[in-house]
């Protein structure tokens, strides 16, 4: 059916509905859209967008004068968005003279043009802190100083830890987040006018959830709904077209359903994974005698399992290789675990844009790599760590044995939390797991430096040089990376947008 039949016939589904429809506004549709470098080319695109009845335009960053030109030849409302993306409260403080002047540079470039409809200072930045909000605040000030225009943001819902003086005048939410961003807690938030929406579907155009998006956004009123240009010029021939054409007139309008579609589910390799590991944690404790026998005597009666240990009554050769392996899977799991219950999509943008994640590779299997990597390197560095101070490699097996030995009770904590994450569970008790999975990994170290200090001679040293040492290198380590480095601003951006 070509384009005017199909037409034809969705206006007539329209008139023969209209009696029982109530009346409603026209939708409001946008274009984030990347102008191209001649301008004959860009008036032909906005040419194609006034056609879809598009009405609102999203541009970032300084265009030539030429572009701005053939903007006045239309009747597009347009929102420039400043490049500030992913601003943490560490990485403003940084920048924040840069920051200004940026914002203000695009201020006075752009405000005396009359299509002007927003600025947007910053989008998807750390705007939960107070911290944050203290430091952005002065540049909202300065900027109010240059123009009234609107000055916006975009983020994942409406909740600030702005002023109500200082704070942006409405929010551009990410469209996955609607239905939370009506729901923010006001016992510690202040809700902010919702000014658009930007909905981004990675699963192409379906009818369905056009129609849902519609009804999600109707509530903030007569606002932009943007989509991205490259994906609006992907769909166009899967029903986006007629739908932007039908809902820019009528709201309420409808359209046929296509039939469902049933997919296969990709498998969950993470629950297959763990599955495996119990597998030969089931085959170790069948072929290997001493490790049957011995598995639960580190915690039913440590002492004696210590003196064997320690004594070499009970030797063990294979057994740390492979619990140290187990361990880095398990760890890998830990890591890929936490990524798929905290981050988003845009959460994942964040990341991508502070760590070196390969564009060429799955984030969960780097999120996973990443942490089967640094636990087998972890592992090494604190088995020698444990023995070394005692300055006698004899104590190597039992410091890699003892160490190793109670990170086994790992593989049953990552396992519920994989379950909690697949079934969807509650957050409280996800992040619970986290922490004993945590507690456990950091103390086996503390327990396997106690148990081997009692066959020194030189306690003293081996305790200055064994756990005091290591809790005054991992104290700053942690205290670099998360207050200097801003990494622990940089997740909880990634968790909160």
């Amino acid at each position: 059916m070509n384009r005017t039949c199909r037409l034809t016939l969705s206006f007539l589904i329209l008139i023969l509905l209209l009696p029982v429809l109530p009346a409603q506004a026209q939708r409001h549709f946008g274009i984030i859209w990347d102008p191209p470098s001649g301008e004959r080319e860009a008036a032909r695109e906005l040419f194609g967008y006034q056609q879809l009845g598009i009405r609102s335009l999203m541009i970032e960053g300084i265009h030539e004068f030429g572009i701005l030109d053939v903007l006045h030849g239309f009747d597009f409302e347009v929102a420039v968005s400043v490049p500030q993306t992913y601003l943490t409260a560490t990485e403003l403080q940084k920048r924040k003279p840069a920051s200004l002047d940026l914002v203000i540079s695009h201020v006075e470039y752009y405000r005396n043009h009359d299509f002007i409809s927003s600025f947007i200072l910053f989008s998807d930045s750390q705007v939960n802190s107070s911290r944050f909000a203290n430091r952005a605040s002065p540049i909202i000030r300065e900027a109010r100083i240059s123009t009234d225009i609107p000055l916006l943001h975009i983020n994942g819902n409406t909740r600030h830890r702005f002023g109500d003086t200082d704070r942006p005048d409405g929010v551009i939410l990410h469209l996955s987040e609607a239905e939370l961003n009506m729901m923010a807690d006001p016992g510690t938030d202040t809700l902010i006018p919702v000014a658009g929406y930007i909905w981004n579907p990675a699963d192409g155009f379906d009818t369905r959830h056009f129609q849902e998006m519609l009804r999600l956004t109707r509530p903030a009123g007569d606002v932009p709904v943007y989509f991205h240009a490259h994906w609006v010029a992907e769909h166009l021939e899967d029903g986006l077209e007629d739908a932007l054409i039908i809902f820019a007139g009528d709201s309420d309008a409808l359209l046929p359903k296509p039939r469902l579609q049933t997919e296969t589910p990709s498998p969950n390799w993470h629950i297959i994974l763990v599955i495996l590991v119990w597998i030969s944690f089931a085959v170790h404790f069948a072929i290997f005698p001493n490790y049957n026998k011995s598995l639960f005597r580190y915690f039913s009666n440590h002492k004696f399992f210590i003196e064997d240990i320690f004594e070499k009554r009970i030797r063990f050769s294979t057994t740390p290789v492979f619990l140290n392996l187990q361990t880095a899977v398990l760890f890998g799991l830990f890591f890929y675990t936490l990524y798929s219950f905290h981050i988003s999509a845009a959460g994942l943008d964040v990341l991508g844009n502070y760590l070196p994640i390969p564009d060429w590779m799955h984030p969960g299997i780097f999120f996973f790599s990443a942490g089967f990597l640094f636990k087998l390197i972890f592992s090494a560095l604190m088995t020698f760590w444990v023995f070394a101070p005692s300055l006698d490699t004899y104590w190597l097996n039992p410091a890699a044995v003892t160490y190793i030995w109670p990170q086994q009770l790992l593989l049953p904590v990552i396992s519920l939390m994989i379950t909690i994450d697949a079934a969807g569970g509650p957050a409280g008790l996800f992040n619970v797991m986290a922490i004993i999975f945590l507690v456990i990994w950091l103390s086996s170290f503390y327990v396997a430096a106690f148990n081997l200090r009692q066959y020194v001679e030189r306690k003293t040293l081996y305790d200055t040089l064994s756990w005091a040492l290591q809790l005054a290198v991992l104290g700053g380590v942690f205290w670099w990376a998360f207050i200097q480095a801003g990494l622990l601003d940089v997740l909880r951006l990634a968790a909160f947008v």
